[in-house]
This record gives structure tokens, sequence and C-alpha cells, in this order.
């Protein structure tokens, strides 16, 4: 019943990247849309090359404008033109007043995929959290399971928000069959599903650092929104975070160039917010749990959780026990 405004930004780079993007979100926007009385889907659509923009413009127009039954009418692209790397936050900052008008906001990556994501169930064991994220999972991880997990170490740094972790351990496969979830103090923001009031209360203070929206890293603000979502609750009954344990399939477009100079940049960034005076405050939990779980697999962070809690080998273990440690 509640509405849903979903923000997302994609690179087009040739005609079948246009191709691909458009039946992603045609696909998508359908499968979620049809769980709300009102969704609108923004898509933030740069185009590297001049002689590519008429072209997206086109086929934007036919499969968006909503005139004919097999068009996405809830699906609205603003389309520019930019061969350089762009900061995905200034999407979200020019869509800050639409958040007014909606219940929940969903950020995402275009290679996130939700056709196929159980939604509904997402929805409902979310429960009353702030902002709440699923596990990620890959279809090349899927298929071949353990012997990608040393490629996929060197891709993702936060192991614990890969699903093909989770089948290994009975504590993390329990969570899984049961749709448990976990309340964190970090949630990456590759699939981060936020209540709208709190979002447009975030963003109006962390985006109107002009030196963050100006440059061309993305990296900072999901070490702050866990805390600032806990402290924004003034009753103190609602999760900051969950991370729910549903799978998310990953595309893997990798349209984001990483190289030493992004990763320079991110750190500036994560600098700049770390010394402001709230935004520093609001890191804390996130540094601390990152030092947990960063580059660690499941078995590892376990390990050290078990050590933290003074647990005996035969006793059970609960992550969320571990993360409260720093939450709290």
């Amino acid at each position: 019943e509640e509405s849903l405004l979903v923000l997302m930004n994609v690179r087009i780079r040739d005609t079948k990247g246009l191709k691909r993007e458009i039946e992603r979100i045609k696909q998508d926007s359908h499968d979620v849309c049809k769980f709300h009385r009102r969704c609108k889907w923004k898509v933030n659509v740069v185009v590297v090359h001049q002689d590519m923009l008429s072209s997206v413009r086109k086929h934007a127009s036919s499969e968006f404008s909503g005139t004919s039954e097999s068009q996405s009418s809830n699906v609205e692209a603003l389309i520019t033109l930019s061969a350089e790397p762009f900061n995905k936050f200034a999407f979200v900052e020019k869509s800050i007043p639409l958040m007014a008008d909606y219940d929940l906001v969903l950020l995402k990556d275009n290679d996130q995929r939700i056709s196929g994501f159980p939604w509904r169930t997402f929805l409902l064991q979310k429960k009353n959290a702030i902002i709440s994220g699923p596990l990620r999972q890959s279809a090349h991880e899927a298929l071949l399971g353990m012997a990608m997990e040393k490629q996929h170490m060197e891709l993702q740094y936060f192991q614990f928000h890969e699903a093909h972790e989770w089948f290994h351990y009975d504590w993390s496969s329990r969570l899984i069959t049961e749709v448990v979830p976990t309340e964190v103090p970090l949630l990456e923001m590759y699939f981060t599903l936020f209540d709208a009031e709190f979002a447009r209360y975030f963003f109006r203070q962390v985006l109107s650092m002009p030196e963050f929206i100006a440059g061309s890293n993305s990296w900072g603000p999901d070490y702050l929104w866990c805390q600032a979502a806990r402290e924004w609750d003034d009753d103190g009954d609602r999760p900051g975070c969950y991370l729910v344990p549903l799978v998310s399939s990953h595309e893997n477009s990798q349209q984001i160039e990483k190289g030493d100079a992004f990763v320079a940049k991110g750190h500036e960034n994560i600098d700049r917010f770390k010394n402001h005076p709230k935004f520093g405050k609001w890191m804390k939990p996130a540094f601390a749990w990152n030092r947990i779980v960063g580059g660690k697999n499941l078995l590892q962070i376990e390990r050290y959780c078990r050590g933290k809690l003074k647990l005996k080998k035969e006793d059970s273990f609960d992550v969320q026990s571990c993360s409260m440690l720093v939450i709290k």
C-alpha cells in the first residue's frame, strides 16, 4: 500500500548497453510497482558519447512515454551528456523535494536486479526498519559457488553482504532460511530502501556539502546513514539499518571505472565527512563495524565476534549480538 520512489543512475556507452538497460528498467519497474499504490521510477541516464544522444532520447521517449500498453508510464528518464565520472548522489540531491510525496525511497545500482527478487517478502521482513537492504549475488556465483570465492573476494570488500558466504555456516544459513534480518551499523549503497521522511531529512544535510556533490566519487554517505537513522527515531523503537537475508541478483556491469585516483578521491570524501562535527559522530559505529567485517569472510567474522562476546566453542552464535556491541 505504501508509495515508492526509485532513484537510480545509469551510464550509456553504446546501443547494446542502451537496449539492455531499457529492458532491465522495464522489467524491474513492472515487478515492483504492482505492489505499490503509487510508484515512480526516476532514472538519471548519462550518455557518454555525443553521437548516442539523439538515439537515447528517441528510445527513452518511445519506451517510457506510457502511450501504449507496452510502455512504462511510471518511468521518467532524465538524459544528460557526460564522458566524465560523476557522483551518483548529485541526482539524489536534485530529487530531495520529491521525497515528501512518497512513503519509501529506493536507491539502487543499475545492475542490482529486482525482477525475480521477492520484493513483497522483503517489505514484510524489513518490518519497521528505517533503512534496509538485501544480500547480493551474481549469476556466476550462484552457478559456480565456492569456485568463484577467490575471484569474488578481489572484487568485493564487504564479504558480509555477499550471499554466497551465507550458505556455508549453520547460523547464517538459518537466518537465510527463516529470513531473519540483522541490525547493522553499515549498509552499502548498492540497494537501499529508506523511510522517505528520514531520507529527506538525511540527504538535505549530507548532500548540502558542495565539494562532495561536485566531485566524481560517491563514497561516504553509507557510512553515515545507519547511525543517523537511529538518532532520527525519537522513540528509539525502530532499527536504524536492517540487512535482510534475501538475495538480489547482481549483474555487475562495472560501470564505475576504479583506479588509484578514484580510490584517493573516495578517501578524501570520507575524511571530509569524518571531520564534520555531526557527520563524524554518525560515522563512528560504521567505522567500528568496518574493522570487524571489512575484508573478512563470515568464518573470520564469527571467530572475531566470538572472542569479543566471550563465547565458548559450544555456545550458539548470533551475529546481531556482535553488531550491537558497536551500535549501542
